[in-house]
């Protein structure tokens, strides 16, 4: 008996493999997060240190066009 490679299915099995439908869901969320944790991150900065200087108008277009 032969070993066959990893990942190679015989022609007449008829199984077919996909991947789970989670998959990109859970990775949609994991982008989300960092995302959200980003911008909260830049808002905050610039709530501390740009407001003061420039004001909220320009302090807000910075973020906005960090992103």
């Amino acid at each position: 008996m032969r070993h066959q490679k990893r990942g190679v299915v015989k022609a007449d099995a008829s199984l077919i493999f996909e991947r789970e439908q989670g998959f990109f869901q859970g990775a949609m969320y994991v982008s989300w997060v960092l995302g959200i944790t980003y911008l909260a991150g830049l808002a905050i900065l610039a709530q501390q240190f740009l407001v003061p200087r420039i004001g909220i108008v320009y302090s807000t277009l910075s973020v906005v066009a960090e992103t």
